[in-house]
């Protein structure tokens, strides 16, 4: 008679680790020195480096440490952008750069800095909704929320408030 329960416990724990789920980790990649581009007619309109990416195949999502992206126009960088950690969709492109993020206009020698930066390249722009800083020679513009085409033909920064530093005179002393 003592069998019976033993056999029934048995039973129930057999039961229990059927309904129990295996969290199996989606196959995911880590590669060092990562590189995307994209090139139209020949010539690279962008390019995304990082430090290291971890490819999870289940999201198509690049999870990357130390990314820096280039904007080219006619294989002339017009734009870079990096910060600390970021994402990317493999598929549709879109790249996420946070922590610190930066977006230096190369020749305009003016650089905007933010938490989080996101371009889409369908769009060609970068946006973000938080809080920004665009440092241009003699001015500083404050704001929360940009758009600035990658083609530098506009930038929008929303709520702004400007600080214009006027230009020393000839006479004054520096």
């Amino acid at each position: 008679m003592r069998l019976a329960p033993a056999l029934a416990g048995l039973a129930l724990l057999a039961c229990s680790c059927l309904s129990a789920k295996t969290d199996v980790p989606a196959p995911q990649q880590s590669l060092e020195d990562f590189t995307m581009t994209r090139s139209k007619d020949g010539s690279e309109i962008w390019e995304l480096k990082a430090r290291v990416a971890i490819l999870r195949e289940d999201s198509k999502t690049a999870f990357l440490t130390e990314p820096r992206l280039e904007v080219r126009d006619k294989g002339r960088p017009m734009l870079r952008a990096r910060g600390r950690k970021g994402t990317a969709h493999i598929e549709k492109r879109d790249v996420l750069l946070s922590g610190a993020a930066k977006l230096d206009f190369v020749q305009e020698d003016s650089v905007l800095e933010t938490e989080e930066l996101m371009f889409d390249p369908q769009a060609n722009q970068f946006k973000t909704d938080r809080e920004v800083i665009l440092r241009r020679p003699g001015a500083v513009v404050r704001g929360t929320g940009c758009i600035a085409g990658s083609d530098l033909s506009e930038v929008r920064i929303f709520n702004q408030r400007s600080v214009i530093q006027a230009a020393p005179r000839s006479g004054d002393k520096k």
